[in-house]
């Protein structure tokens, strides 16, 4: 008879539920929570982005809301005109051509113009001609009025002005004047005509309505003595609505903003307080909406008359303004990212799957050699690492952002405040100067006087100096054009006339003076305390911003108790100031690279509260963007504050600091622009990285193969050589791992080879199959009694798998049984003595006087049962264990076969209840009473039922174990 060969297959084709798991756990999870990670990191960045640009929008609204306003739309177009020097060609045009010029470039009809050549004295208008009839104009007042409106500097009586009661008479003059164009137009009020600027009025007409003047002078070039003036008005109806709607929508301050309107629906209860300013969001756009300006909701409902005309229209379709801004202009640098990366982690997902379908329908039986798969593997397993190092740097990248901008924002106000400290610092030296001056002053003779002051002007930053020199007037100015202002004639002298009074020994009435002046007759003189205010620069709050003073007296021979006689006062221009300010500390104007910013300043002298100087009086380099940043300096002149702005640009941040500086009536502004992205990066860049992870994960592949595939393959090269026949070499590896033990094991069964294969030229094959050690004693039969826990388990209905195609099932399932009872049994100290049919026979003998071997038999009983049913066999385990002694030892003959096993009660009682197990549903194992007695409470027991078992003459108690507790 020839025995079957013994063939050990492996299984290939993994669970399907392994197989899912793996993918749920290892790439599915994983990939989902990498994405909304990532998507949380941006959505947390661009939250914050967007909450600072609702602060610009509701900004930007504000200012949309000033635009519409025919007084700021005639403003803007008016200084738009003057910036192009289209004044100047006017300056011998008549007031007909005048008025046809600017309804040409406004677009809308002028009410009125009147006009004054330089070169004529006589004044001319020009009249709508539908209004012209409404009018009664004279020349002479008008001549009168444009007289009275020029500055001292303009008047050719120049000179005879020097006196408080010329001043009087000119302010009478300007009064009746003032008067006349009142009586004109039907106004009342407070009115005051301004180079420059916009006066607005109700007119008692009703054809006039509200009306606008606009007072412009200009030296002429032909005669620089005389000027031209032009008064021009406008009346409000004339100007077009929807021409300054269009006008208003069309100059948002920003690229980024966009202006519109929009309208709901009101009733007449909510009329006059429209509806509460509401932010909302689209997914591409936030928006803001308030109410229409009363001034032109008023003008749309009364159809430029008081009669509410289109009040039902308006409550149907009410107008708003909508300041909009593009969500995709506030987004996070690394949004661009994210759709890549949803894509790699979807091809991932899809193929990953795919390569687990074919392990499940086709096995791992993949054409690759090892190292391969190795690759393989470890680049999957390395998506999880490299995937967090990514979200890492994004999160990085937020955060390098937001700390970088609050840096930058820093670094801005930091130099705002060492500029204002030097500054002052500055100014009191420029102080301590002026008290040097008045000490060498009081040593000087009076004709020294002009001599040493034109020599001392020239090197420092003065306009001019006003002198009295033994009552006697005088001014030394750096230029020879400079002249006093109308103002500054009556301030210079009422600081003399105080300074002379205060100091002088009797009073005019021939009374010793005491120093004591004002309400509290507060003593100065003598104390110190005017002293101290020798030299001190003050600004001028009744005059322009860009110029500040200076009041020096002088005392003869040094003697502060002496008579005051002469005194000057110095006059300070804020652009000289700063000119040498800068020249002392160029730092401060220089631009500068910080932390990857180039900061770049400019710093704007103040004239007037009004308006800013003209682009040409920035201090700053050329390359500069002036234009950028005039509206927002603007707004710091009317609040005198001050402000940071933050913008992107090109994926480039831009923060615009700009300040109100009192020290010198100046406006800072510091413009920070990033010039690289990466200068402050802490991490390398995605390609750096990829290409660091790629290079690592070839090193462990080359370390792997060195480690684990060449002792595998030195292992192959030597099993294909003794396949051949050669038994005469060995493997020297000296590794320290399994692959040493392995291979001095494979070493002893290749020695065994070549000794049997010796050993085969001397014997019989018979006799090698013979155990070499085998004696007579050993054979003889016999045994000794001992207590022992016999398990017996099975597979139930495993007979209905014997048919003859399902013996390869069949042999699945029992092979299944036997490994793990022989691996259990082996750890918990059993041994399996015999296999009949499908049932195991499990013995645990007893070593010491405890109960461990019944223990043990319990513990495996229970894990074997937890064991199955799985994937490989859908049967459930029954098992019976029985407790007692028995005879153990070799039962046969001498002559014939000999089995080494164990015989008695225990073993058949076992068999008997392992019949029975079905009877128990949870665990399948039953226990006999002295099994149960020998667990001493260890046991965890069901009751099922007393039945009838063969051999027993009563009915047999069936217990379940269920568990064992803990001892």
């Amino acid at each position: 008879m020839i025995n079957p060969t013994r063939i050990l297959k492996s299984n290939l084709k993994p669970g399907a539920l392994p197989l899912f798991n793996a993918w749920l756990l290892l790439v599915l999870i994983p990939a989902t929570a990498f994405i909304f990670l990532f998507e949380h990191i941006l959505d947390s960045g661009e939250k914050y982005l967007q909450d600072s640009a609702k602060i610009e929008i509701i900004s930007e609204m504000n200012n949309f809301r000033e635009d519409i306003s025919c007084k700021n739309f005639l403003h803007k177009h008016l200084k738009r005109i003057e910036k192009r020097d289209s004044f100047l060609r006017l300056e011998k045009a008549n007031a007909t051509e005048v008025r046809t010029f600017f309804e040409k470039q406004l677009g809308f009809p002028v009410l009125a113009v009147f006009s004054q050549d330089a070169m004529s004295e006589v004044p001319d208008y020009s009249i709508l001609e539908q209004q012209r009839k409404s009018f009664l104009v004279s020349r002479t007042m008008l001549k009168s009025f444009f007289k009275s409106l020029k500055t001292p500097e303009q008047s050719p009586d120049e000179k005879q002005i020097g006196s408080k009661v010329s001043v009087d008479e000119i302010e009478k003059q300007r009064n009746r004047s003032v008067a006349f164009i009142k009586s004109m137009f039907r106004i009342a009020g407070e009115f005051h005509f301004e180079n420059g600027e916009i006066q607005s009025a109700i007119s008692g007409k009703a054809e006039l309505k509200k009306i606008f003047f606009y007072y412009h002078h200009s030296l002429a070039r032909s005669h620089k003595n005389n000027s031209s003036q032009i008064l021009i008005v406008f009346r409000e109806n004339d100007i077009p609505v929807k021409t300054i709607l269009q006008a208003a929508a069309s100059t948002p301050s920003t690229p980024e903003m966009e202006r519109k309107y929009t309208h709901t629906i009101l009733n007449k209860k909510n009329i006059t307080g429209g509806i509460d300013p509401f932010f909302s969001e689209t997914p591409t756009l936030i928006s803001f909406k308030s109410n229409f300006p009363e001034e032109m909701l008023r003008r749309l409902i009364g159809k430029g008359t008081y009669y509410p005309f289109n009040l039902e229209a308006i409550l149907e379709k009410c107008p708003l303004l909508q300041v909009s801004a593009k969500k995709s202009e506030f987004q996070h640098p690394l949004r661009r990212y994210l759709k890549p990366f949803k894509t790699i982690c979807l091809l991932a997902i899809i193929f990953i799957g795919v390569v687990l379908l074919r392990f499940y329908f086709f096995g791992n039986e993949v054409p690759f050699k090892l190292r391969t798969k190795i690759l393989t593997s470890v680049l999957f397993a390395a998506v999880l690492p490299f995937s967090a190092l990514y979200l890492v740097i994004g999160y990085h990248e937020d955060f390098r952002r937001n700390f970088v901008k609050f840096e930058i924002i820093n670094q801005l106000n930091q130099q705002v405040d060492e500029f204002n400290i030097a500054l002052n610092s500055y100014r009191n030296d420029l102080e301590k100067r002026n008290t040097e001056l008045c000490e060498k002053l009081n040593f000087l003779q009076d004709y020294e006087f002009v001599p040493f002051l034109s020599h001392w002007l020239k090197d420092f930053p003065i306009a001019n100096i006003v002198t009295r020199i033994n009552h006697n007037d005088g001014l030394i100015a750096r230029t020879s054009h400079h002249k006093l202002e109308n103002f500054e004639v009556e301030l210079k002298d009422f600081l003399f006339t105080i300074v002379e009074n205060t100091f002088r020994s009797k009073k005019a009435d021939g009374s010793k003076n005491d120093g004591s002046i004002g309400l509290f007759r507060l003593k100065i003189k003598g104390v110190g305390i005017f002293l101290s205010e020798i030299g001190l620069i003050h600004n001028s709050s009744f005059s322009n911003l860009d110029t500040l003073y200076s009041l020096i007296p002088v005392f003869p021979n040094n003697d502060r108790f002496a008579d005051v006689s002469s005194a000057f006062l110095l006059k300070y221009s804020t652009r000289l100031l700063l000119r040498d300010f800068f020249n002392d500390q160029p730092r401060f104007i220089q631009n500068e690279e910080k932390t990857g910013f180039r900061i770049r300043k400019c710093f704007i002298p103040l004239e007037n509260q009004a308006e800013l100087s003209n682009k040409d009086k920035f201090l700053c380099d050329e390359s500069f963007p002036r234009a950028k940043v005039i509206e927002k300096a603007r707004k710091i002149l009317k609040s005198g504050s001050e402000e940071t702005w933050v913008s992107q640009r090109e994926n480039h941040l831009e923060i615009l600091h700009i300040e109100y500086s009192h020290l010198l009536n100046c406006i800072v502004v510091l413009l920070a622009e990033e010039l690289d992205r990466n200068h402050f990066t802490i991490l390398p860049s995605v390609q750096s990285i990829s290409l660091y992870s790629f290079a690592l994960i070839l090193l462990i592949i080359v370390l792997m193969g060195k480690f684990f595939i060449e002792p595998v393959r030195l292992l192959q090269q030597s099993a294909e050589s003794v396949a051949l026949g050669r038994f005469d070499q060995r493997i020297e590896l000296n590794s320290g791992d399994e692959f040493e033990t392995l291979t001095e094991a494979f070493n002893e069964m290749v020695k065994g080879l070549d000794e049997r294969e010796k050993l085969s030229s001397f014997v019989s094959e018979n006799v090698i199959n013979e155990t070499a050690d085998a004696s007579e004693l050993i054979l003889v039969p016999g045994g000794e009694r001992t207590h022992v826990s016999v398990l017996f388990c099975s597979l139930p209905d495993l007979k209905k798998y014997f048919g003859s195609d399902e013996i390869e099932t069949l042999l699945s399932y029992l092979g299944s049984l036997i490994d793990c009872a022989d691996s259990v049994s082996r750890r918990h100290g059993g041994i399996i003595d015999k296999i009949i049919e499908g049932t195991v026979m499990i013995v645990f003998r007893q070593r010491d006087a405890g109960n461990s071997h019944t223990v043990s038999a319990c513990r495996a009983a229970l894990e074997i049962s937890a064991a199955f049913p799985q994937n490989d066999c859908p049967l459930r385990i029954c098992a019976g264990i029985a407790t007692g002694e028995a005879v153990s030892g070799k039962i046969g003959s001498k002559d014939g076969k000999l089995d080494y096993t164990v015989i008695g009660n225990p073993v058949n009682l076992a068999a008997r209840l392992k019949s029975q197990a079905h009877l128990a549903d949870q665990t399948g194992i039953l226990l006999c009473p002295n099994t149960i007695r020998m667990l001493k409470g260890l046991g965890k027991l069901r009751f099922i039922e007393r039945v009838e078992i063969k051999g027993r003459t009563r009915t047999f108690p069936m217990y379940e174990l269920l568990a064992l507790r803990q001892q």
